[in-house]
């Protein structure tokens, strides 16, 4: 049962984050059609209303049948294409979370219906869509976009508009960008980072550390906060190396950082390059821990690294082994109604769509701009399935930058929970 578990967390987990900062090439289609959520999301940007697939609130004790105009909230994810293991089960977390809101009275007494479009992790598509949910969808916030780029294409559009916007990509453009409208239910990158330093330090006792990151932004990016991190942790980043994604011999920046002295490596890079760097590490004998973003916490990994990579750590947002209070209602009703177990990306969705019904029902059922923007930050701290979320003007991530994640590893071909960071 235990190995059963342990192969759920791993298909759960992310399986090519380091694709974050990527866009999908795929020409911009005809003008978006209406479609079952449930039964179809086509190649083209789609539409999802998701009141199609909900079934009839039923009263219940906790607030009855919801009546009135439904408070319409807009979602655009990247729901097919390449990064469809992202936006997928985002979709999939929006519809359980209308589903569970209207049978329990809705939002302030009125129903939810999110409409979602797809937008293919295509910058060119997300910004027509946004005006769309906009203009036309009479949308009050808007959930998404998915991955960085598109997130940052949207980013003007709800600043000025203005519309309240909770981003599901791991970057903090409201902070880069100072923005008033545009919340995050995503951990930030830096919080990752943490995650990871923190277990080397408090868990494997190392301090020389050495960095193998992808060449593309998604390396690099997080090699700088590596870097800026460590150092307050007691931490050497003593040698690092670059490489690509598609990869498959990491032998020579291996053996550069071997022989630099490494301790404990890194590797923020996706497969290939990350389990071509577990079979290069067993290939020149050396032994040396080795702990992974979350970009190699999929199933992915422990297959093409085979034996090599039996051992190897990673990170990931769930604990499928004994989830606690705050994630087993989620990951139970999710299979329930999926037949399949959410990916972490699902929790940021749905801690999203969650976190705009309360800011709502703090404003006393104002559905203004202003009155969502400021329900955010005054309603009180809410205990998500990722995190406690406590939205201020300075922080609207949430939880600020602590650690969160747990951390796995591979035992016996598939990852297993071995602790948690932070508090």
């Amino acid at each position: 049962m235990r190995k059963f578990y342990a192969l759920l967390l791993a298909l759960a987990m992310v399986t090519a984050a380091c694709s974050g900062d990527s866009t999908d090439t795929t020409e911009a289609t005809d003008e978006p059609t209406a479609t079952s959520a449930a039964t179809e999301t086509t190649a083209a940007s789609t539409e999802t209303t998701a009141a199609s697939t909900a079934t009839t609130a039923a009263p219940t004790d906790d607030g009855g049948t919801p009546s009135g105009d439904p408070i319409k909230i807009g979602a655009i994810l990247g729901i097919s294409g390449r990064f469809a293991f992202v936006g997928a089960p985002q979709q999939n977390a929006l519809l359980l979370a209308q589903e569970e809101m209207n049978a329990a009275g809705g939002i302030a007494g009125r129903p939810v219906e999110f409409i979602i479009y797809d937008d293919e992790v295509d910058e060119t598509k997300t910004v027509p869509l946004t005006n769309r949910l906009i203009g036309e969808d009479g949308v009050v916030a808007i959930i998404g976009p998915s991955i960085t780029i598109p997130a940052l294409a949207m980013a003007p559009i709800v600043e000025g508009t203005p519309i309240p916007n909770i981003t599901l990509t791991s970057r903090p453009i409201w902070e880069q960008d100072n923005l008033a409208y545009v919340f995050q239910t995503t951990p930030r990158e830096e919080v990752e980072v943490l995650s990871l330093l923190s277990f080397i330090k408090n868990d494997l006792g190392t301090t020389e550390v050495g960095v193998l990151y992808d060449a593309q932004p998604y390396g690099t990016g997080n090699l700088a906060h590596i870097e800026n991190l460590a150092p307050g942790l007691g931490l050497n980043i003593i040698a690092t190396e670059s490489i690509e994604n598609g990869d498959t011999n990491a032998v020579p920046q291996l053996e550069r950082l071997r022989d630099a002295g490494v301790e404990t490596l890194i590797v923020w890079v996706g497969d290939p390059a990350a389990s071509s760097t577990a079979k290069g590490a067993e290939q020149i004998g050396w032994d040396v821990n080795m702990i992974g973003s979350s970009a190699i916490a999929g199933p992915t990994f422990p297959e093409l690294a085979e034996g090599a990579g039996e051992g190897v750590y990673s990170d990931g947002a769930y604990n499928f082994d004994d989830p606690p209070p705050n994630q087993a209602g989620f990951l139970a009703d999710y299979q329930a109604m999926f037949d399949s177990f959410p990916t972490q990306f699902a929790a940021f969705a749905y801690d999203a769509a969650y976190a705009f019904k309360y800011a709502i029902e703090q404003a006393g059922g104002d559905t203004s701009p202003d009155a969502i923007r400021q329900g955010l930050l005054d309603m009180a701290p809410y205990e998500g399935v990722t995190a406690v979320y406590d939205f201020t003007d300075d922080d609207h991530n949430g939880f600020g930058l602590n650690p969160l994640f747990y951390i796995v590893q591979v035992q016996d071909g598939a990852y297993r929970v071995v602790t948690k960071t932070g508090s």
